[in-house]
């Protein structure tokens, strides 16, 4: 599935907001710093750094460096529809997703080059697009075609593999699951893409590597006591602009990702 295209580097990066009040409140019980998983040992995690030295969103944050100076309406959504949105197509999400994901990011670069998205609403969207990891759940979500195609699979780990998937969007939703978790979780099944970022799943993924995701993703979630996903589960481009709305609705108090 890994595509032989190059992709070319994103170019400089800042940050979005870079020392405006983003709005994050902590929980009860936190001191504002993030937290570490209280059951789940991210140690692991370091040996995943290849998969996400781009994923910060090079493209998002350069964005940003138009949000920042100058004429920045007209060069932010400049950015938004040349860089953004075509990484968004070349992503392994599905093809409703990134239509529905996209035609958002066109409504948010038109706000932004009307004048309409204040500095702390930016620096509110910085947070969740660097921290979120809902772009790059086409890993996911071929996971999970894998399962179903594939006669090594029982219908009840197939069944599993499902809720666990949408628990975990429900829990990145909720900004439970950071992008470097979503990395660690998907360590066996997926690469990363040295100059776009894009997480590529695998050519081979065995059995063995999905028990391994299922077994990280469910002791991740129990350590964040996520519970069951809802009847209708919410699809990624859904979980996507109501990412975008809390962050552009100041009166929200955006929670820090655990």
């Amino acid at each position: 599935m890994s595509k032989s295209k190059k992709r070319k580097k994103p170019p400089g990066v800042a940050a979005i907001g870079k020392n405006k009040v983003n709005d994050v409140q902590p929980k009860a019980g936190q001191t504002g710093q993030t937290a570490a998983p209280k059951d789940v040992s991210l140690g692991p995690a370091c040996g995943v750094v290849f998969l996400l030295g781009g994923v910060v969103f090079a493209i998002i944050v350069s964005v940003s460096a138009y949000l920042l100076i100058g004429k920045q309406g007209e060069r932010a959504s400049s950015a938004i529809r040349e860089q953004l949105i075509p990484w968004v197509d070349e992503s392994e999400l599905s093809v409703p997703d990134k239509a529905r994901i996209n035609e958002r990011l066109m409504d948010l670069a038109a706000d932004v080059e009307a004048g309409k998205v204040t500095d702390r609403q930016l620096g509110r969207l910085r947070t969740r697009l660097t921290q979120n990891p809902v772009l790059q759940w086409g890993v996911i979500d071929n996971t999970i075609a894998l399962a179903q195609s594939s006669g090594e699979f029982t219908d009840a780990e197939r069944r599993e593999l499902q809720k666990i998937s949408d628990r975990l969007l429900m829990a990145s939703s909720e900004f439970k699951i950071s992008m470097e978790e979503l990395g660690f979780l998907v360590q066996k099944l997926a690469t990363r893409d040295s100059q776009s970022g894009l997480l590529e799943t695998r050519p081979e993924i065995s059995h063995s590597d999905v028990i391994t995701f299922m077994q990280r993703s469910e002791e991740l979630m129990a350590s964040r006591e996520v519970g069951d996903p809802p009847e209708n589960s919410p699809s990624v481009a859904q979980v996507f602009e109501k990412m975008i709305n809390d962050a552009l609705d100041e009166s929200i108090l955006l929670p820090l990702t655990k």
